[in-house]
């Protein structure tokens, strides 16, 4: 709807249409986390019955379910300023979120011995700056708008054939 709507030319419609999806998304996607985060068990025992998998499971839900959220909203608006023609941003989100869990979470798992815990935090923290610079990006994102008003100007200026 973001493409359809660059296309068309209408860039407030397509602004509004991402936020809708976005906000939408990080609803739902929040709902989940917070629920699987109440109840791990719910979603975990569908694929095992294993004591350690389900603490190891049951802790990551806990800590990193309540920022399904974030996941949500960066994913869409990732998918939202692809769709607009802006995917540098994106990819520099998509990119940190895998730099800073993995880098982040060796650090503190392998270097500094804070266990499962704290990996699970950088998870988390990971998704919320995935989040936050996709919707950066969204703020001041013209999606086109110039190249169109310049390319209006530029057929309004060349002499008729």
């Amino acid at each position: 709807m973001v493409a359809t709507n660059i296309g068309a030319h209408d860039f407030v419609r397509a602004r509004r249409v991402a936020w809708t999806g976005a906000l939408l998304a990080a609803c739902v996607a929040e709902a989940i986390g917070c629920l699987i985060a109440v109840w791990p068990s719910a979603w975990l025992g569908l694929f095992t019955n294993d004591p350690g998998v389900l603490a190891g499971g049951a802790l990551y839900l806990r800590i990193v379910g309540p920022f399904y959220g974030a996941v949500g909203l960066g994913l869409l608006l990732y998918f939202a300023n692809q769709g607009a023609g802006q995917v540098v941003w994106p990819i520099v989100a998509g990119t940190m979120l895998f730099v800073v869990a993995a880098l982040f979470g060796w650090l503190t798992v392998v270097r500094l011995g804070l266990g499962l815990p704290a990996l699970f935090v950088v998870i988390a923290a990971a998704a919320s700056a995935f989040a936050a610079i996709n919707a950066l990006v969204m703020l001041p994102a013209d999606w086109g708008r110039k190249q169109h008003e310049q390319a209006r100007v530029g057929e309004q200026s060349s002499p008729a054939s």
